[in-house]
């Protein structure tokens, strides 16, 4: 039985640990000690620290496994590329991997590759930062170099307001460098896609919903694409700079671009398949199971042909789902028909547990997976599903 080592064990990493067990893999859920979902899931727990890819190398190593992976998550990506490169499987090497991880490393490599993205300047302090501010211009957006899901990332409108994130940055998160970069207006959206072996599997780009929070981040995804066909192709070629600036390969990729006029920007990379229900959303786009290929692409097994089949001819959509407010989720009711165009409903809470409004990526409380005949039918069922779904959140300690 051939092993696989599944870093997480978060709700995002279940359904991929879910898959592999049907597939007959024997399944290590790696990740700190915790009451995450996957242990109970897994044929075996690893209690490691997956920022660690020494760690989890050594773990790895003991457990002599045949492939490793994650999904949704960026924080274990350095190891990934860690022991795919020391053990010979399938996978992101180790600098490839670290580029993919850290803003400041994908920015050098993106400039030096060709790839369109922001003007951007790496800082090491608040002098420093405060000459880019005049070079870029106001507004400005600050990032931290090594957090995920929209932690750590700033859009300063004001000198002011530069000089205190860059003081907080400093000192809060103990970072000895940020991403300084231009604002780019235009409109956000995405891309999916694989690579096996230097060619580009597939690569879906499609629209996505934004948050209302001060920096907007993902919080859904749909297809088709509206921005165009020229605009298509040209995410697709950008897609293909990125990857290749990065020198990932034998991975899933998670692509954030924006879009000004005719232009079409790279604003980050990821060397892992994307949260936000995107594996679902590209599932039903192809016909296949997006965590069976994740699977099969870390044991080096051939997946385009899963992708060469008929895609979808209906829109798709998925949504995150969010507390309304802070406090503890006191009453949950999903006691509604499930019609055949909600393909999933999935709650990472119950009653009891606290909550919180949206942030960042790890506010999220579920997911709602839908489709439509048309992008607009899909807009009605997602708001028949939000008006169904009752959440009550009371102030608690």
């Amino acid at each position: 039985m051939k092993k696989i080592m599944i870093l997480g064990a978060s709700a995002s990493q279940v359904p991929l640990i879910q898959k592999a067990r049907r597939m007959g893999l024997y399944t290590i859920a790696a990740s700190i000690p915790g009451s995450w979902p996957g242990f109970d899931l897994a044929d075996q727990a690893a209690y490691v620290d997956i920022s660690d890819p020494e760690a989890v190398l050594q773990c790895a190593e003991e457990n002599r496994i045949d492939g490793i992976t994650t999904c949704c998550l960026d924080t274990g990506v350095p190891a990934i590329g860690r022991v795919c490169e020391e053990m010979g499987l399938p996978g992101p090497g180790k600098e490839a991997s670290l580029k993919a991880r850290y803003k400041d490393r994908m920015k050098e490599a993106f400039s030096e590759g060709g790839v369109r993205t922001a003007e951007h300047f790496v800082v090491r302090s608040l002098p420093e930062g405060m000459e880019a501010v005049d070079s870029l211009g106001l507004p400005v957006m600050i990032k931290v170099t090594d957090l995920m899901g929209g932690r750590g990332i700033f859009r300063c409108e004001t000198r002011d307001d530069a000089i205190l994130v860059l003081r907080t940055c400093f000192l809060e998160y103990h970072t000895r460098l940020l991403v300084m970069e231009k604002v780019i207006r235009g409109t956000l959206f995405g891309a999916e896609a694989m690579l096996q072996n230097g060619e580009l599997v597939f690569c879906t780009v499609n629209n996505t919903e934004i948050s209302d929070t001060p920096v907007p981040l993902p919080v859904g995804h749909s297809l088709p694409f509206r921005g165009g066909e020229a605009i298509r192709t040209e995410a697709v070629r950008q897609v293909r700079l990125a990857a290749a600036a990065l020198g990932i390969d034998n991975c899933p990729v998670n692509c954030d671009l924006m879009t000004n006029g005719n232009q079409v920007y790279v604003i980050e990379m990821a060397a892992r398949c994307g949260g936000t229900g995107l594996p679902e959303l590209i599932s039903l786009q192809y016909g296949v199971d997006y965590y069976e290929a994740l699977l099969r692409l870390c044991l080096g097994e051939p997946v385009k042909p899963l992708f060469e089949g008929k895609t979808a001819d209906c829109s798709i959509l998925s949504h995150t789902l969010q507390a309304p407010a802070d406090g503890i989720l006191s009453d949950l009711c999903t006691d509604f028909p499930r019609p055949e165009w909600l393909r999933e409903l999935v709650l990472d809470v119950r009653p009891g547990d606290r909550v919180q409004r949206f942030r960042n990526g790890r506010d999220r409380i579920g997911q709602v997976i839908l489709t439509g005949k048309d992008p607009e039918e899909a807009e009605r069922h997602l708001a028949d599903v939000l008006s169904s779904l009752h959440l009550k959140v009371s102030m608690g300690k």
